[in-house]
């Protein structure tokens, strides 16, 4: 093919490729898509792991993202598919904080016998899953070992440090309800939930209280409310609209007066 033929050709291509998006508008999301994905697989695997690094040094992972990546992205290469089978049944069979546990036992299998003494002794009451070994993410798990070691007793619910993970519905900085043993086995220990509802619930009374006597304090202070002209009885106001009826109070205009509430 000559290179007016190829010139032609990439002229008829381009015209097509218009008059599909005329038609179609939404065929402008499917280019912007092609290029996004083209511009993601040049990139080397390398540049990839780095920058995923660094959004972990910033906490900018939710812990979903955080296993995920465990078995997409770090590890050896020649271990990935069986990684990635291992994922796939995790995500098939278990769910919630099971899943998290058999997480954070593949992580800490693969860190070896030194892994292994440092955090095996907290993975059944560590909530959240555990960073790939490495000393790319030393500080994320000593963090998070730290945070089950500060918990004394079994009474203290466990609360996550921050800057591990992205702020979410599930939430960094959430609390998680400690599991403690008793006679009959594990159980939660709801006390310290049910104590934080009812502070949160004094505090939101306790507020309420506070605005309204800052909305009677401001309205009695008000020059403007002290001088407005109010009209009583069912008879026709003034200018500024109609009077009450039944007795009640209209202030300047003709707007009832809310009062308190």
């Amino acid at each position: 093919m000559s290179s007016l033929e190829q010139a032609v050709h990439l002229l008829a291509e381009a015209k097509i490729k218009e008059e599909r998006r005329h038609i179609q508008p939404w065929r402008y999301q499917l280019d912007g898509f092609i290029e996004v994905k083209k511009n993601i697989m040049a990139t080397p695997a390398r540049e990839r792991n780095a920058q995923i690094v660094k959004m972990a040094d910033k906490g900018q992972l939710t812990p979903d993202e955080v296993m995920n990546m465990n078995y997409m992205y770090f590890g050896e290469e020649a271990t990935r598919q069986d990684r990635v089978k291992f994922w796939v049944g995790l995500i098939a069979n278990y769910d919630g904080l099971r899943r998290i546990q058999l997480h954070n036992w593949f992580v800490i299998e693969e860190g070896g016998e030194h892994a292994i003494g440092e955090f095996g002794g907290i993975v059944e009451k560590l909530p959240w899953p555990l960073f790939p070994f490495g000393t790319e993410f030393i500080m994320q798990n000593r963090e998070l070992k730290k945070a089950c070691l500060d918990v004394t007793g079994g009474g203290r619910a466990l609360r996550l440090p921050t800057g591990i993970y992205r702020e979410s519905s599930e939430g960094a900085g959430a609390y998680f309800v400690p599991v403690v043993d008793t006679p009959h086995g594990p159980a939660a220990n709801v006390g310290e939930v049910q104590d934080a509802f009812e502070l949160h619930e004094t505090r939101l009374s306790r507020l309420e209280k506070n605005y309204r006597e800052l909305l009677k304090t401001t309205k009695a202070a008000s020059p403007q409310q002290q001088q407005a002209p109010t009209y009583r009885g069912g008879g026709r106001g003034g200018r500024g609209g109609r009077g009450g009826r039944g007795g009640r109070v209209y202030g300047a205009g003709g707007a009832e007066d809310p009062g308190d509430f």
